[in-house]
């Protein structure tokens, strides 16, 4: 097909088909701009601007944004930290009052819309405290239901102030109760 007949099916005119761009190549400011973006690689398009400025190279702002994107620069972004490798060590053993204190910020929003915060301050040591985090460390370590049924009433008993042991039937019966419980939760 000939041009002239493509043009006219897609109701093009044809000057627009056969120009040319007659664009300056620019060759010696691109290089100027990818030599300050490698010297400054925390620079955009803006701050080269400003630095190709102070230099005596004066170009529309816009043109350096184009020139930028079409050589592909951008800024490098910083790389994250680094984590810590390996286990960590296990927290010691508290034995009396006053060792290790925790400390926690909460912050809530009351019916009138009044916000709030409070500062909740822990004595590690203290009882009941110890029980709740050693029963929730146990949680953490459960992969599966089995795993939580069986846990279940080891659980529970944490924070009741009766340890006494149970015998095998009792650990059945709460074992399906929590299975029970799990499904209510599930469904």
């Amino acid at each position: 097909m000939s041009e002239r007949r493509a043009c006219r099916v897609i109701d093009a005119d044809r000057k627009s088909v056969r120009y040319r761009s007659t664009r300056d190549d620019d060759a010696g400011l691109r290089e100027k701009l990818r030599e300050l973006a490698n010297q400054r690689r925390r620079f955009g398009y803006r701050r080269l601007h400003i630095l190709l400025r102070r230099e005596g190279i004066m170009i529309n702002r816009k043109k350096t944004q184009r020139l930028y994107k079409e050589e592909g620069l951008a800024v490098r972004r910083r790389r994250s930290r680094r984590r810590a490798v390996g286990t960590r060590a296990p927290a010691p053993v508290l034995a009396l009052p006053n060792q290790r204190w925790s400390l926690d910020f909460v912050h809530d929003q009351m019916a009138s819309g009044r916000r709030f915060r409070v500062l909740n301050v822990v004595d590690d040591a203290h009882l009941p405290f110890r029980r709740r985090e050693r029963a929730m460390q146990r949680f953490r370590k459960m992969k599966s239901l089995q795993k939580f049924a069986s846990v279940h009433a080891s659980i529970s008993n944490h924070f009741n102030s009766e340890r006494h042991l149970i015998d095998r039937q009792t650990y059945k019966e709460r074992r399906s109760a929590a299975l029970a419980e799990w499904q209510n939760l599930a469904a």
